[in-house]
């Protein structure tokens, strides 16, 4: 208490305090005389925040000042310790110009810090051009210009571009202010174009969001031709660039300032194909495909145009391989044999090593596409095909908000972000950030398909069912809508809604696809028909029957049927990595479906030991490594038959019944791999008569059984999705 008091009496003597108001005053003046500059615009380059900083880093230095020096008719002087004798002369010594010195330093910098204007966030919008003409043509010639003006800034690793599919969705009558805040833009440009004659004028502005103030301007008035269309491309790419204070290496102005093709009807056509792809619907996928192909005839040197030609015909026919053997590999080849600094040909070229499960390759060629196009919101969306295991999933989620952040607005790219947070078990995550797009997009089926997938992995059938009805409503051209409507309803052996649905789905559309396939075939499973499905499946096209899913659907049913040879030859058509043990680290974390089944296989073709030994193998990532990854290792349901193939009864059974008690009862909403499934494997045959098997079967008949309870009370009160 006495150091206290004798501190205390010190700063009064040395006239600290005296200081501290001095300061205070003076710091409120010069913040209230800066606050009128400020908003007189005497002050460019300064804010309130900014004298509020200064008056802060000044106070402590204040103080120390205070503490040490006085300010006398002599000037400045060492304030005189207490108790010094009269010859105490207060004189500055050597390290009293050290402490000033570093004071001025302090001030300096902090100076220096406030007068520094912030770094230029260099993000920008390019809202669509405005048609000035009457002529339709002269819109999509218009889209067209935008369209190429926003590949080439995609390339620009300098700025973050916000993509098309986003600034499509902003109403053409919203502020600049407002378009910045929705899409996270600093820039706005906005544009018009006019094509009289032969003569073609575009004028463009560039405007700072927030602010709504006009950056640059720019107007063109060329002769029409592909030449001139992309010189004003590169002019106004030129102006974003200065004026977002973006650097260009020299490879990068080599890459970006190109020309793609001279001929102006292959232009018109790539851009023609390029409106007609945004859609994904096939019909207009096939439109886009002819476009290109008339592109690339009338000129073969147009190397983007061949990269139109390989993404429609991948996106026509993603699972066709011999589609993309004949078509999509050769449009990609051509058209970096043309350039091979072309961003969207290597993304187009990993998603065709993804599809072929060549994933070292697929990688390779995303980053490459990355690093060519670091603004190409797709390379990071699509470069997750390559990336596998519940290891990487973190990585996934990254790339996939890399991928929102560049297309905020896109209704895609979010979903899949949510199914990222599923995969990894943060089911609440995933649930409210579904919920949340949905307030964005209330007419988006996807979003209400998977809040129904989510509901049922945790044990919400009834309302899953919902949800599905939702999706089915609000979308009732997308075929597979009804396959989950219909599929869910297999889970409480509801063959008559099953086939009401069905009945709806073939009147709408009686085409023989994939969602018409799987439908049949899992109806058929569950009504213990498995051997009418050679003949459901010579009913479909080749395309569809030659398929990978195909051969999985065909272990299904051999493993039900207890034939594990043909299950064997089956299983190795569509996943021949199993049969190189140096493979199974892989796909063990990839193909987690089919590892415990293929070692039971084993084991009982004649491979015993080998069965064994992968059995060990997945038994130790799923107790050891799986938990640590993702937060919920129960949705990985297939570990209960490893416990069942080595023996370990009572595991299986814990297992099982922890997986219940975690929901998981319908793990696909589709129907596949849900209970009435999975117990028909032969795995369970040695224990089915045991008291926990017993129970198991009637924990699960009783929950499914609340759940149909439910859904009758919901229908019967109308309950519908919010």
């Amino acid at each position: 208490m006495n150091n206290l008091l004798v501190f205390y009496r010190e700063l009064r003597r040395r006239r600290v305090f005296t200081v501290v108001v001095l300061y205070a005053v003076a710091a409120w003046a010069v913040i209230q005389v800066g606050d009128l500059a400020i908003d007189a615009g005497m002050l460019a380059g300064l804010s309130l925040r900014n004298l509020f900083v200064l008056a802060i880093i000044g106070l402590p230095l204040a103080l120390i000042a205070g503490w040490f020096y006085d300010i006398s008719r002599k000037g400045v002087v060492r304030t005189a310790p207490r108790g010094a004798d009269e010859s105490f002369s207060g004189s500055l010594q050597l390290k009293d110009y050290l402490l000033l010195f570093v004071l001025a330093v302090v001030w300096g910098g902090a100076y220096v810090y406030v007068h520094t204007p912030p770094p230029v966030n260099k993000s920008i919008a390019v809202m669509p051009f405005e048609n000035r003409g009457n002529d339709p043509e002269n819109a999509s010639f218009a889209l067209g210009i935008h369209d190429d003006l926003m590949t080439q800034l995609q390339r620009i690793g300098d700025l973050k571009l916000i993509t098309g599919s986003s600034i499509a969705k902003i109403d053409a009558d919203a502020s600049v202010r407002i378009a910045g805040l929705k899409l996270g833009a600093t820039y706005i440009m906005k544009g018009t174009v006019e094509r009289v004659l032969d003569r073609i004028r575009v004028n463009v502005v560039l405007i700072e969001a927030a602010e709504e103030q006009q950056a640059w301007a720019g107007s063109f008035d060329r002769e029409l031709s592909a030449t001139n269309l992309f010189s004003i491309r590169d002019e106004i790419t030129s102006a974003i660039t200065k004026n977002l204070q973006s650097v260009l290496s020299p490879v990068e102005e080599t890459r970006i300032f190109d020309l793609p093709t001279t001929d102006m009807q292959a232009y018109r056509l790539y851009s023609r194909g390029r409106q007609l792809m945004t859609s994904r619907n096939k019909k207009e996928l096939r439109k886009a495909l002819k476009a290109f192909n008339q592109a690339v005839e009338i000129d073969p040197e147009f190397a983007l145009a061949w990269v139109g030609v390989a993404d429609s015909s991948y996106l026509i026919a993603p699972f066709d391989f011999d589609n993309i053997r004949e078509n999509v590999r050769p449009a990609i080849d051509r058209a970096l044999e043309l350039n091979d600094q072309l961003g969207e040909a290597y993304v187009s070229l990993g998603m065709v090593y993804a599809t072929e499960q060549k994933m070292e390759q697929a990688e390779i060629a995303f980053q490459k596409g990355i690093e060519l196009s670091p603004n190409y919101a797709q390379a990071y969306h699509w470069s997750v095909f390559a990336i596998e295991g519940p290891e990487n999933y973190e990585k996934v989620l990254a790339l996939m908000q890399k991928a929102a952040l560049l297309d905020p607005l896109s209704s895609i790219i979010p979903s899949n972000v949510a199914g990222t947070l599923r995969s990894l078990g943060r089911y609440k995550e995933a649930l409210d950030y579904h919920k949340q797009l949905l307030e964005v997009y209330p007419d988006n089926y996807l979003t209400y398909r998977h809040i129904g997938e989510l509901l049922v992995d945790y044990g919400r059938l009834a309302e899953g069912i919902l949800w599905f009805r939702k999706a089915l409503e609000v979308d009732p051209d997308n075929m597979m809508n009804y396959t989950y409507v219909a599929g869910s309803n297999l889970h409480f052996g509801d063959f008559e809604a099953v086939a009401s649905v069905r009945k709806e789905r073939v009147e709408k559309n009686d085409s023989k696809d994939i969602p018409l396939l799987i439908l049949d075939f899992v109806t058929l499973l569950a009504q213990g028909r498995s051997g009418e499905l050679p003949d459901l499946l010579d009913g479909f096209p080749p395309e569809i029957t030659g398929s990978r899913f195909i051969y999985r659907w065909y272990t299904h049913m051999y493993l039900i049927e207890g034939d594990l040879q043909a299950a064997r030859e089956n299983l190795l058509k569509f996943e021949p990595g199993w049969a190189n043990p140096d493979q199974w680290p892989r796909l063990i974390k990839t193909s987690k479906e089919y590892a415990c089944n293929y070692a039971g296989i084993l084991m009982g073709t004649g491979d015993e030991a080998l069965g064994k030994d992968l059995l060990q193998q997945i038994i130790y990532y799923h107790e050891e490594i799986l938990p640590g990854l993702i937060d919920d290792s129960h949705l990985w349901f297939e570990l209960g038959w490893c416990y069942l193939l080595d023996g370990s009864y009572e595991k299986a059974f814990d297992f099982t019944e922890q997986r219940i008690e975690h929901g998981h009862i319908w793990s696909d909403s589709r129907g596949t791999w849900s209970w009435w499934l999975i117990r028909e494997l032969l795995w369970w045959d040695p224990v089915r008569e045991h008291p926990r098997y017993i129970a198991i079967e009637k924990m699960v008949e009783e929950k499914t059984a609340e759940q149909r309870d439910l859904l009758r009370q919901m229908d019967e009160a109308g309950t519908t999705v919010p």
